[in-house]
């Protein structure tokens, strides 16, 4: 049986399709086109141009439908709205890193975007769409360590935000606030008051064990210039009480988007080891109820 070899080379016109386990090239094709004929989806992520088998830019990540295959080019919807790609990803050759499901194996890729462009619905009108080059770098792809789950159409809570100046005085607050989430209380106000700047407030547009993508006024800006580390809290819906912890810039996309700052977190518990698995767990846990509810929703 054929395979695709497995080589990653960076000089572009270079690359070759690959894979870390055997599929042949009439699997894969075949595969693209149950997914085309299907109006299946392919996770999309921003792709680290160094080592392009890995997704990078922490939050920015979608979902798109599969439009077409033109001679192993692939033609997906382009993101609309507040989950659209921010421009500075939208430029001739940008590379990404996408992720299918074949046979409950999940497979990665890379592919380099040509650019936007329309593309014409079977029922003669135009869409916006993104088109690809032919993928490489094919590779077995493990699931992430953490469900990640769009939160659009759920009602949260805004989430708070403050710059956090002193790490290790967020201990003794995540520790009562653990308390008062396994209570059941909303007894916040005696919460123990770590180093913090002005609390700022914005919108969760993703959430997963790992980390969110959250937005903000792009007029406060200036207080994520000068600042990578933030306390930060959630109050998942359905929860009488909130959930705290650290967290650090991760990714911020510059330019604004509709008047909107985009800012990546990733949690971080250096110095409070015990505080990953409450909030892992929690998490994990809502993300993954959520995701049983859409797919009970959609069958």
């Amino acid at each position: 049986m054929a395979v695709y070899v497995c080589r990653d080379r960076s000089n572009r016109g270079n690359e070759t399709l690959s894979t870390t386990r055997a599929i042949s090239p009439n699997q894969w094709q075949n595969a693209l086109g149950v997914i085309e004929e299907r109006n299946g989806v392919i996770e999309l992520y921003i792709a680290d141009p160094n080592n392009p088998l890995e997704p990078d830019a922490p939050g920015l990540q979608w979902k798109v439908r599969l439009l077409a295959l033109e001679d192993g080019r692939l033609v997906v919807d382009k993101p609309a709205g507040k989950n659209r790609v921010p421009p500075q990803y939208l430029s001739k050759d940008c590379l990404f890193h996408g992720v299918i499901d074949i046979d409950q194996t999940r497979w990665g890729f890379a592919m380099r975007l040509i650019g936007p462009d329309q593309f014409e619905l079977n029922n003669g009108v135009a869409s916006d769409c993104l088109r690809f080059e032919v993928p490489f770098n094919i590779h077995n792809a493990q699931r992430r360590n953490f469900y990640r789950i769009c939160t659009y159409g759920i009602d949260m809570e805004p989430a708070r935000l403050w710059p956090l100046f002193d790490l290790a005085s967020t201990v003794p607050a995540q520790a009562y606030a653990r308390q008062l989430w396994l209570e059941s209380n909303t007894d916040e106000d005696r919460l123990p008051q770590p180093d913090l700047g002005l609390a700022l407030e914005g919108e969760t547009l993703d959430v997963s064990g790992g980390g969110v993508l959250q937005q903000f006024d792009y007029r406060l800006l200036e207080y994520f210039n000068g600042c990578d580390l933030f306390w930060l809290r959630l109050r998942l819906p359905e929860q009488p009480a909130s959930l705290y912890m650290t967290a650090r810039l991760a990714r911020m996309c510059p330019e604004p988007i509709d008047g909107r700052l985009l800012i990546g977190l990733a949690f971080t518990f250096d110095q409070d080891p015990p505080h990953r698995h409450f909030i892992e767990k929690h998490l994990c846990r809502f993300v993954a109820e959520l995701q049983r509810n859409r797919l009970r929703y959609t069958s």
